[in-house]
């Protein structure tokens, strides 16, 4: 299924907005960021890549899927850290929103979610899914 109108705007959006700052106040984390929505609810989010993924908290979904390739931050694969991309945290990000939303559907499954193209922030320019991701999200 393929991310919609809304979401692709909101992605667009959201690497101006990530531009911006870090022209304003020099962050040097995360250059590819991506969008998500879950097709059954009117919710959709965007994230960046992270430097530091060791210390972020992850849903339990998501986590054991991490974890199942390999160690968070250690786990190499060609350039790709296990945890670095903006994939799982978007998902995670998602998954969030929707437990606060709606506390009594609070299991929400990842093969669900729809994601949109990974944008590279500063030029916007299409880039392809690395294999971690692809093999944590088989719908990508």
């Amino acid at each position: 299924m393929p991310a919609s109108i809304k979401l692709k705007k909101k992605l667009y959006n959201y690497c101006i907005s990530e531009r911006k700052k870090r022209k304003m106040l020099g962050y040097k984390y995360g250059n590819v960021c991506v969008g998500v929505e879950h097709p059954s609810y009117n919710i959709r989010v965007c994230s960046h890549s992270f430097i530091n993924p060791t210390n972020y908290v992850y849903y339990e979904d998501i986590k054991t899927k991490l974890t199942a390739i390999g160690e968070i931050g250690k786990y190499k694969k060609g350039n790709c850290i296990l945890g670095y991309c903006a994939e799982p945290h978007a998902a995670n990000r998602l998954i969030a929103r929707l437990i606060i939303n709606r506390p009594n559907n609070a299991r929400i499954d990842s093969k669900n979610l729809v994601f949109s193209n990974a944008l590279r922030i500063r030029t916007q320019q299409e880039v392809n899914y690395c294999s971690i991701c692809k093999q944590t999200f088989n719908q990508l």
